[in-house]
């Protein structure tokens, strides 16, 4: 994400959660260019890096994984 330079403890695409502290901004959409790469970022009304929330009811074959952890996870750098 970026820094935002208002708030340097903060990174833009964030915002601050009671519970977990940090958590990505709902329905936040950005660009991180850095040396090695150029990466969009599109966060859904869910906190989740995904261009939509799934609906919650899902069709019994189908299932679901979530992953929860780092930038790893996250795809930094991946588009």
């Amino acid at each position: 994400m970026f820094i935002n330079p208002e708030n340097p403890t903060r990174m833009e695409g964030t915002i601050q959660d009671n519970q977990l502290g940090w958590i990505l901004e709902p329905n936040f959409n950005g660009t991180l260019k850095t040396d090695e790469f150029i990466m969009s970022i599109n966060i859904n009304n869910g906190s989740y890096r995904d261009e939509i929330l799934h609906k919650k009811i899902k069709e019994n074959e189908k299932k679901r994984i979530i992953l929860i952890g780092d930038s790893f996870t996250f795809g930094y750098g991946v588009n």
